[in-house]
């Protein structure tokens, strides 16, 4: 008998939508595998009906490169679109979801406030923009990117197999590797739990009353993922659990959607969460320096451009990806104080620019200068 085949293993899952990016997706994976990387393309098993298979690829590979194309997200508000039961199960399973923005496509906030619950945190992630004229810088960026997870991952792997074989462990190291594991636990039962509401049809059209055993799984299981949080020393993970709330209109709630809504979007707390605990000072450093540099781009793009809604738009993404990464990893006096940082009447934006791109020239140097004293204080 010829020995059994081994079946690869994959770096990353390339998720596009067919149609508008496929001969991208194909020199997407060329090209990365020329870097050394195995990246899976799912076309094979986009045939019937939704594939265990193609689950097992997207939780195997532990990044999720999502090619954004203009108009790629537009059908994602029905439950039976292939590219959003990709999304779900990627965000769900807790992978290092890579965005690749297309131009023109861009996460706007009318974007962003129409996204189906089950999928908008997907605009929280660190995208990178597709540049056909310097396309290998894209390519890098993506590799670096992926070769940084694999890294953090190989080392967090290396520090929990450290604590799991020493003899005499801290009582404190016990309480927070039982901790993480209860957690990654819960993360599996909540997407156990979240691939039934995938098999729903239309949920937000099913009252509850019809799904009892969905609605009792999913309360039972928040009870628990409260229970655990409110254990850990560190109240943050609590505050961010207590804190992601699915906003409903009268009767909403009373239909099995809603309820795996507000399932989907507790996973992602806790992946949040995983996410923060496993992240070293050293990567904390490296994400705060990233946000600044990020802040430093936005000033440029001021200088550079008169489009007010160009800049609008570059501004709330930045924020948005601040706020998400103070709220993770400070606490509200940190939060406050880069909201409320004081603006410098007496500075002068270079250049005849429309007021609101200057003010918003001025304000994001005062908070990038809040920013920079975080830093300082991760260096004492």
């Amino acid at each position: 008998m010829p020995p059994a085949r081994q079946e690869t293993r994959y770096d990353v899952f390339i998720s596009y939508r067919r149609g508008s990016a496929d001969e991208l997706a194909l020199l997407l994976q060329r090209e990365l595998e020329r870097h050394g990387l195995a990246a899976f393309l799912d076309r094979d098993l986009r045939r019937g009906v939704f594939d265990d298979k193609l689950l097992e690829h997207i939780a195997g590979a532990p990044t999720f490169l999502i090619i954004l194309t203009p108009g790629a997200l537009d059908r994602c508000s029905d439950e039976d679109d292939w590219l959003r039961k990709e999304i779900v199960h990627a965000i769900g399973s807790g992978r290092n979801v890579v965005p690749l923005r297309v131009d023109p496509f861009q996460f706007t906030p009318e974007l962003i406030r129409d996204l189906d619950p089950a999928i908008r945190e997907l605009s929280r992630y660190q995208a990178v923009d597709y540049s056909r004229p310097y396309f290998e810088s894209t390519i890098e960026k993506i590799v670096r990117i992926v070769e940084e997870d694999k890294a953090e991952r190989k080392d967090l792997e290396e520090r929990w197999r450290a604590a799991e074989n020493t003899s005499i462990a801290s009582n404190e190291t016990e309480r927070t590797l039982d901790l993480r594991s209860q957690i990654n636990g819960l993360i599996a039962e909540g997407t156990r739990i979240n691939n039934q509401c995938q098999s729903i049809p239309t949920p937000h059209e099913v009252p509850i009353e019809t799904k009892p055993e969905i609605a009792n799984s999913i309360v039972n299981w928040q009870q628990r993922a409260e229970a655990v949080l409110s254990l850990d020393v560190d109240q943050r993970p609590l505050q961010m659990w207590n804190k992601m709330v699915v906003s409903t209109t009268p009767g909403q709630a009373s239909n099995v959607g809603f309820y795996c809504a507000v399932l989907n979007s507790k996973i992602g707390v806790l992946n949040r969460i995983m996410k923060c605990k496993n992240t070293t000072p050293k990567q904390l450093m490296g994400q705060l320096s990233s946000l600044i540099t990020e802040g430093d781009s936005l000033r440029q793009s001021c200088v550079d451009t008169k489009d007010v809604n160009e800049i609008q738009t570059r501004e709330f993404s930045w924020l948005s990806r601040v706020h998400i990464w103070l709220d993770d990893n400070f606490d509200e006096e940190h939060f406050q104080a880069f909201n409320h940082a004081p603006l410098n009447t007496e500075m002068n934006m270079p250049g005849d620019r429309p007021s609101e791109i200057a003010s918003i020239w001025k304000r994001t140097k005062e908070r990038i200068d809040v920013l920079s004293g975080f830093s300082k204080e991760f260096s004492n």
